[in-house]
């Protein structure tokens, strides 16, 4: 038995399909917490011709020790996918709080079922900043530096961490900013619809892109593999928010976007939104933090994953998946 953490999100649900299809003699339990984003999974695999009769979805509360013990019961392998996510000023204590604890909740459970791997995702949003190189898997975290996701992120690793060094199985995998189907309303999913929308702007900062398809078929790759222990970083591309942008809007036909949002121009508007949200709880589109991030110039060092023999699509096939799924999903 497999278990998948956090399987009704973009990338959990991707991972659930490639297991199902490439270990199609293993029982694969979903474990999810939300009815809207296990309907949101089941659209996006409908949309890529997948109707997961295979699958046994599974109603979990990961913050809840006993419920996570009881559902991991005969579990071979784990893949721990499931993480709160948020650039809200007002959900930053509680996420810091509760990734810690949900990973500390699974790898006590896999612990004690005696599985023969985890692999927990994680983020770049983790890893520490280099001043004049690419980030890798090897950079050394500088709390300081990081926002609360990747702080949360980070905690969560340590976790992991301590109970790889009692004898637990693992494999860490840090992926850049994950691409996919559009059939989540918050997160990159919601890039899609906004460039479908039309979007004249994009920002002025570049980051690491990654197919969905792509992390996922990393996990089912590392499932098995030897030299447990290690750290992956998974990065499709290196490209600034304009070029992935103007991608994305030739493949959905629309215009691509002609003007660059000046950092100091993007900060104010996020830091207006964030007083609205804590005034009258009118919820921030962006975020402090995800304005930073998004004017920000990052790079990121793919050698680890080239080391495990894994490759990965280029924008314009991600860009085409996308659009392709979209136009489905629009149309369903």
């Amino acid at each position: 038995m497999i278990v998948v953490t956090g399987a009704s999100g973009m990338l959990g649900s991707q991972v659930v399909l490639q297991l199902s299809q490439k270990f199609p003699e293993k029982t694969i339990h979903a474990w999810y917490r939300s009815e809207s984003s296990r309907a949101a999974a089941i659209a996006s695999w409908s949309a890529q011709d997948f109707q997961g009769k295979s699958v046994h979805w599974v109603k979990v509360d990961l913050e809840n020790q006993q419920e996570v013990m009881d559902a991991m019961q005969g579990a071979s392998h784990v893949v721990h996918a499931a993480a709160m996510v948020s650039f809200r000023q007002r959900d930053a204590m509680r996420m810091q709080m509760v990734n810690p604890l949900m990973a500390e909740h699974v790898a006590l459970a896999a612990a004690d079922s005696r599985v023969r791997n985890l692999i927990h995702v994680s983020s770049v949003a983790a890893l520490g900043k280099e001043a004049d190189k690419a980030i890798s898997i090897q950079s050394i975290p500088d709390r300081k530096t990081l926002h609360a996701y990747g702080k949360s992120k980070l905690d969560s690793e340590l976790v992991m961490q301590r109970y790889h060094a009692e004898g637990m199985p693992l494999w860490v995998v840090n992926p850049t900013v994950i691409l996919g189907p559009p059939a989540w309303p918050d997160g990159s999913s919601s890039i899609p619809r906004s460039i479908a929308k039309g979007m004249p702007f994009a920002t002025k900062g570049s980051t690491g892109w990654v197919d969905v398809r792509d992390v996922a078929g990393a996990i089912c790759h590392l499932i098995d593999a030897k030299g447990l222990g290690k750290h992956v970083m998974l990065n499709g591309h290196n490209a600034s928010f304009s070029k992935l942008f103007s991608v994305l809007a030739t493949a959905m036909g629309k215009t691509p976007p002609r003007w660059l949002i000046p950092k100091w121009l993007l900060l104010s508007v996020a830091h207006i939104e964030a007083t609205l949200d804590r005034l009258i709880g009118r919820k921030a589109n962006l975020g402090i933090d995800g304005a930073r991030a998004a004017s920000a110039i990052s790079q990121y060092d793919n050698q680890s994953a080239i080391d495990q023999g894994l490759s990965f699509r280029s924008l314009e096939e991600t860009a085409a998946f996308i659009a392709k799924t979209q136009k489905i999903l629009q149309s369903a």
